[in-house]
């Protein structure tokens, strides 16, 4: 839930967690110098001053995104400087301010709350803000409500690792409009805006593979709406959440064969020193038809851990059946792969989730601007305010 309050942003969003205790999950934000361990987009997190668990503390946050012209490729690095204001243990809740950053934050302030509730937790994340240069309130209310879901789900998983379950359920929410997601884990055997209906992911493993497939489903935008972000392969860096540069390489565009390569950039830190790590993978096209709006590309070649990685993405009509013609869209993103070098299955999955739900976000917000704007207006907007949430949603 967001609003507008004497000309400040203000919002919370809430996850509720089915399984791990309140006692179980508060130690996570408490231990206040390692957001980096949670939060997708944030590489490096270090204390710069004061004292650990005490009001006063500073910590040093950044991440790295790469621009490029194809010829020139260029790294920044996004950075904020961010105070311990208040901690209450007991309670289990922190707030903490933004002193210094390259974001565009004029102020922010923002409390953690950790809640118990009857069957596990609930995390509340509200803010008060100026309003943030080159953001809309809508789209940073979908990266608080997209970041806290990820944070959710590594923390879920992290809290019951410790227990030795292995099949678990996760229920999360945001509160502008009742936005609501239920992920759905099993079988693990490795140790219009706001309206979307619950995505869902399942995965498994056989014979020595990993399977799995993610869903969402979007009301309002139809299925030919949403395809043609799919079918432009070259562009995947408008709406992943990880991708910070993707051009072709080779082949026809549209047409099996078409290679496109895909980076972004992690910063590594000792705390005394930074040292930027450019990922890389070439996907080649291996399918694709317009008409049934599906797809499926394989990785050739990669830097980041896979051995072979085969995924198909679907487009699909829906109508909700409630009598009133209302209709979306359900987007299935399935693959098949090796286990992936320093990734359990689980956190694998968490992240495919939170990217298709990140992802369809995004794309629901464009369709919904091109009821009002041109093409050429359209794709101009998305790319300039976007751009700015992928900068900073990228796992870490």
């Amino acid at each position: 839930m967001t609003e507008e309050t004497q000309g400040k942003w203000e919002g919370k969003a809430t996850a509720e967690l089915k399984g791990p205790t309140a006692d179980q999950v508060w130690p996570f934000f408490e231990d206040f110098c390692n957001l980096q361990k949670w939060l997708p987009g944030v590489d490096t997190c270090y204390q710069v001053e004061g004292e650990p668990g005490q009001p006063g503390l500073v910590r040093y946050c950044s991440s790295s995104t790469i621009s490029s012209d194809r010829s020139h490729e260029e790294t920044q690095v996004k950075w904020a400087k961010e105070k311990l204001v208040m901690i209450d243990r007991i309670e289990r809740c922190l707030s903490y301010e933004i002193l210094e950053n390259n974001v565009g934050f004029k102020s922010y302030v923002a409390t953690i709350k950790v809640l118990p509730i009857n069957d596990g937790c609930k995390i509340e994340w509200s803010f008060i803000a100026d309003p943030i240069e080159g953001w809309l309130v809508e789209d940073f209310n979908s990266y608080i409500s997209s970041s806290l879901q990820f944070m959710g789900q590594k923390m879920e998983q992290a809290a019951l690792s410790g227990q030795g379950r292995k099949e678990k359920n996760l229920k999360l929410s945001a509160d502008e409009n009742g936005f609501s997601i239920i992920i759905c884990q099993v079988t693990i055997n490795d140790p219009h805006r706001s309206q979307h209906s619950s995505p869902s992911i399942m995965a498994k493993e056989a014979q020595g593979k990993w399977e799995g497939k993610a869903t969402v489903e979007l009301k309002g935008p139809t299925a030919d709406q949403v395809w043609p972000f799919f079918e432009d392969f070259c562009n995947l860096q408008k709406w992943l959440p990880l991708v910070d540069s993707c051009h072709r390489v080779e082949g026809e565009l549209g047409q099996p064969g078409l290679v496109r390569l895909c980076k972004f950039s992690k910063v590594s830190s000792d705390g005394s020193h930074e040292e930027t790590e450019i990922k890389w993978a070439k996907e080649k096209l291996i399918m694709i038809d317009p008409n049934e709006r599906c797809l499926s590309y394989e990785i050739l070649e990669n830097n980041v851990g896979f051995k072979s990685y085969v995924a198909t993405i679907k487009v699909l009509p829906i109508n909700d059946g409630d009598g009133e013609g209302h209709h979306g869209c359900e987007i299935e993103w399935s693959f098949i792969t090796d286990p992936i070098e320093g990734w359990p299955l689980e956190d694998f999955n968490s992240y495919i989730s939170s990217s298709l739900q990140f992802m369809g976000q995004q794309m629901e917000q464009a369709v919904l601007s091109s009821k009002s704007l041109g093409q050429f207006e359209l794709w101009y907007l998305a790319w300039a305010r976007y751009d700015i949430i992928l900068d900073m949603m990228k796992p870490y």
